[in-house]
């Protein structure tokens, strides 16, 4: 659990337009929005780096610090959701959520693996994260930074399962005990076979076509001669048929 205590300031706006929105990033402010509690809604702008060094702890408690007609409130807040530019990767926009230090909450918590498993390092195999996070339950103080899990003695065809995750702390994780969230597998080779199997299918095509070219060029020929012995007699004919008297 982290014990730092992050303070961001805020401050409050009105619901605006794109325009002013984009007006607001190019400042270096980012647009965010404050729900929970029994308050309204509200609509907010951050400083963008002041934001970027506030996160940098997941699921980390926030005293907002919110400035607006002339008053300054101070909420407890953690971070709900994040937008980033598809490209650049800046926060396009934030989403707050107030809450309580004395009622329980559901987060996401990251899961860190720890070790090289045997069966990659000696036995050739591959690790697979089916799940990345869980979703825990406790008191806001009580969120865990990470659940590690230690991978070190998995071989081939092993497992660790949420029930296996080391839990130190007062909280709950809510997923299916049985649920698998990391394992080790065989590797597959598949560029092995691939060069053999596409060396065949392009060998398989360059024998067909000539066949069918030569084929095609065969018939031609045939048709074109069949049409040059057709026509002297069609000529013959017609040369009898002008000598007939009338």
């Amino acid at each position: 659990m982290s014990t730092r205590e992050i303070v961001l300031n805020a401050e409050s706006r009105k619901a605006d337009s794109r325009g002013e929105t984009n007006k607001l990033r190019k400042e270096g402010r980012v647009p965010a929005i404050l729900y929970g509690g029994k308050e309204k809604n509200m609509v907010l702008a951050v400083n963008g780096k002041e934001l970027s060094s506030a996160i940098r702890t997941e699921n980390a408690i926030i005293s907002l610090m919110v400035e607006g007609g002339g008053k300054k409130n101070l909420k407890n807040v953690i971070v709900k959701d994040i937008q980033y530019h598809p490209v650049r990767q800046n926060i396009l926009h934030v989403d707050f959520m107030q809450i309580s230090l004395t009622e329980e909450i559901e987060v996401m918590v990251r899961i860190e693996t720890m070790g090289l498993p045997v069966g990659v390092d000696v036995g050739g195999g591959v690790l697979d994260h089916t799940s990345r996070e869980v979703r825990v339950k406790c008191f806001p103080k009580e969120i865990p930074d990470k659940l590690e899990a230690d991978v070190t003695a998995l071989n081939i065809g092993d497992s660790i399962r949420v029930k296996d995750l080391k839990v130190t702390g007062k909280f709950k994780i809510l997923e299916d005990p049985e649920k698998i969230v990391v394992s080790v597998v065989p590797s597959v080779k598949f560029e092995e076979k691939a060069p053999e199997v596409v060396a065949e299918a392009v060998e398989g095509e360059v024998k067909a076509e000539p066949e069918v070219i030569s084929k095609g060029k065969k018939e031609v020929e045939e048709g074109a001669e069949g049409e040059e012995k057709a026509k002297p007699a069609a000529e013959k004919a017609d040369k009898h048929e002008k000598k007939k008297p009338e």
